[in-house]
């Protein structure tokens, strides 16, 4: 296997990273074992930056330029109650499903079509508050 420290290491016999197969480093295991960390279906969505990773799958990865080829349809556009389920509340997203994400401002867009009880409640919530 792989360690983090060959994940660009220029003073490395081999490399795991997006640029070893233009430059001919790559390690024997690349394909099984490289290919699979390299993607935001691997790492998982707004884990913060995690050094050592070829890429990221954080909000900031735009600014930063190291973004995972797979971070805008796995982490952006999976931002969606389709998605996440309805009734649930989890800290960790970008938008939420649940009675009182109009009180925080961060329904998911597709709140009103994939949970529409739930968006009933949740716009009663915040009507009540007024």
């Amino acid at each position: 296997g792989i360690n983090a420290e060959y994940m660009g290491n220029k003073e490395r016999p081999c490399q795991c990273n997006k640029h070893c197969q233009k430059h001919n480093n790559c390690c024997s295991d690349f394909e099984e074992a490289c290919l699979l960390v390299d993607t935001c279906k691997a790492f998982g969505c707004d884990t913060g930056h995690l050094p050592g990773r070829v890429c990221q799958c954080n909000s900031s990865c735009y600014r930063n330029g190291d973004c995972c080829e797979d971070y805008k349809m796995h982490c952006i556009e999976a931002e969606s109650c389709k998605n996440f389920g309805c009734g649930t509340f989890n800290p960790q997203r970008p938008c939420q499903c649940n009675d009182w994400c109009s009180q925080s401002d961060n329904c998911c867009k597709d709140m009103e079509d994939e949970c529409p009880a739930v968006w009933e409640r949740a716009k009663s919530f915040k009507a009540d508050l007024r």
